[in-house]
């Protein structure tokens, strides 16, 4: 594999290597992905002049440091490169490993049906969780002490610094971070994908069972034979005879996740060995003594129906994921990475989607709830979209009939048997929030003496009643009331985009004759005479809709005399 033109990048990347665990628990994958000797060919190839008498095949091989005068590099009689032996001011000598992809998994001493005080160092869930035995807790701290000190203080660290040609899948190395008191705290490591733009990696902890991520190469040591010989004493745990719940398709929650970690956080445990799989995970029953009691885990979330009991042969086999290309298992955490990181790359790609849709959906015109229609340089008309119907607001319907007031209008619709309708930002908000923001749009927009936010909407045919009752004139009002009109009939949505011509033909009033003038004083005075006797009437009398439609027939004539033929002919269709 070119190094150099593939990477292992960001979770969301394709991967290209899988990491392999052997059948006798141990990961090797230097069949599967080997990097040729010639790759440290390129290193350095000039030597100080005190070191000529090395060998010439050292020097074309293994220069990879910056080595003083006193420094000497020797390489195994056989000529691979499986080890390098670096001796630093003639004290001691260090032998390097470059080409191990595993550590030693040793579990012979494991028994099983046997019980085990531990500490739990690390837990993700239920099926993967990772344990140190009590009893071996002091060989643990005495390696972590001596690994600390020896690459804190035996040697310099930064001519250990892991060279970009070197880094490959599985890499062993040591890896140093701070702790809470910004002590360096050094741990082995193995790498899992290597990012060359930034120079980073994703490596996983062998003694913590843990993973970090975008770990600056210049935090990455080689590792000495030592030190990577040194047994493995972390054990990958597993609870025993449960899985998650069906309808959970086989995914622990983050709920059963979190009451996992509490239950067991800061607890003294013990685990009971059942049996082992081919990844080298350990079923085990698993104890701890929270709050003065003893609980055993998997009857706790059992008992909560958090899980469901399952026989783990049924769950034993290992899914194509966990097979690497050589057939041998996978490691249950580093395939937990995997699969972890598939899940992120799937959430990315849906909120690429998402994105997309959003995106989509910005350029698609937003949806109007209200228009605003010049009339005359002064007079506006605010038409609102109340679900499928076309109504105006009583604040734009008066200030058309030059303030009248909003008791008024309301008192006359009710009279003419028209139900207007109040919303409010409770019932309505968005088209609340629109109607206020329009009420900017007419000079000196009327407010309501009621000191409520509620608005009331009128019909179209109301407000075309109101207009010709309180003699309103203006032509080109009742042709954007009839376009209105005509938009909420078709359901046509385009009404609410265009753009009215401000260039429509407007019609103006006719000079009046004599005669015409008399006859519109006996015309209104008739109209007062009928309003007069309607107000004294009960709905219920069987006089008043032949009053009503006199007062129309009224209301028109007075119109067609003062405007030119046509322009209320759609409102006299509607009687």
């Amino acid at each position: 594999i070119n190094m150099a033109q593939h990477s292992f990048g960001s979770r969301s990347q394709p991967r290209y290597v899988h990491h392999g665990l052997s059948s006798t628990g141990k990961r090797d994958l230097q069949n599967v992905v080997s990097c040729p000797s010639q790759s440290y060919a390129q290193r350095r190839t000039q030597t100080n002049n005190n070191e000529t008498s090395l060998r010439d095949a050292v020097v074309d091989q293994i220069l990879f440091c910056q080595n003083s005068s006193k420094n000497a590099i020797q390489i195994c009689e056989n000529g691979e490169q499986s080890s390098i032996t670096l001796k630093l001011d003639h004290s001691e000598l260090i032998e390097l490993d470059l080409t191990s992809s595993s550590y030693n998994y040793n579990t012979s001493r494991i028994k099983f049906s046997t019980d085990y005080a531990c500490i739990i160092t690390s837990a993700r869930h239920p099926h993967a969780f990772t344990v140190n035995l009590i009893d071996e807790l002091s060989a643990y701290d005495k390696f972590a002490a001596k690994i600390n000190d020896y690459y804190n203080k035996s040697i310099d660290g930064l001519r250990l610094k892991v060279q970009k040609e070197d880094i490959r899948p599985n890499f062993c190395c040591v890896t140093y971070d701070k702790d809470k008191m910004d002590d360096v705290v050094w741990n082995r490591t193995q790498i899992l994908e290597y990012d060359v733009e930034t120079d980073s990696c994703n490596v996983y902890y062998v003694d913590l069972g843990s993973w970090d991520e975008y770990i600056p190469r210049e935090r990455l040591r080689y590792i000495t034979k030592c030190f990577q010989r040194e047994p493995v004493r972390a054990l990958t745990c597993r609870l025993a005879r449960l899985q998650p719940l069906t309808k959970t398709n086989g995914i622990w929650t983050d709920q059963v996740t979190k009451t996992f970690t509490d239950v067991i956080n800061n607890c003294p445990a013990r685990i009971e060995i059942v049996d082992c799989s081919q990844n080298g995970a350990f079923y085990v029953n698993l104890f701890v003594f929270n709050s003065g009691q003893h609980v055993c885990v998997n009857d706790f979330l059992l008992h909560l129906k958090m899980a469901e009991a399952v026989e783990d042969s049924l769950s034993r086999e290992l899914q194509d994921d966990g097979i690497d290309e050589n057939g041998n298992a996978i490691h249950p955490l580093i395939l937990e990475f995997f699969r972890a990181g598939e899940t992120e790359k799937e959430k990315f790609k849906s909120k690429q989607l998402n994105d997309l849709a959003e995106a989509d959906e910005k350029k698609k015109p937003q949806e109007q709830y209200v228009k605003i229609t010049p009339v005359t340089p002064y007079d506006k008309l605010i038409f609102a979209r109340y679900n499928t119907w076309v109504m105006l607001p009583w604040f734009s319907i008066s200030a058309l009939l030059k303030g009248l007031d909003e008791d008024t209008l309301k008192t006359f619709a009710i009279m003419n048997n028209f139900h207007p309708t109040r919303i409010s930002p409770l019932t309505d908000p968005i088209l609340c929030a629109n109607l206020v923001k329009s009420m900017a749009s007419i000079d000196q927009c009327p407010r309501s003496k009621h000191r409520t936010s509620e608005i009331t909407l009128y019909s179209i045919d109301c407000v075309k009643r109101m207009l010709r009752y309180y003699n309103y004139s203006e032509a080109i009002t009742f042709e954007l009331l009839d376009q209105a009109r005509m938009a909420e009939q078709t359901n046509d949505k385009q009404f609410w985009y265009s753009i009215d011509n401000k260039k429509s033909k407007r019609r103006k009033e006719k000079t009046l004759s004599a005669a015409e003038k008399n006859e519109i004083d006996i015309l209104k005075t008739y109209k007062n005479d009928l309003e007069e006797q309607l107000q004294t009437l009960d709905e219920n009398d069987t006089d008043i809709d032949p009053l009503r439609v006199d007062l129309n027939e009224t209301i028109d004539k007075i119109h067609r005399i003062t405007c030119y033929d046509g322009i209320i002919s759609g409102a006299t269709n509607q009687k």
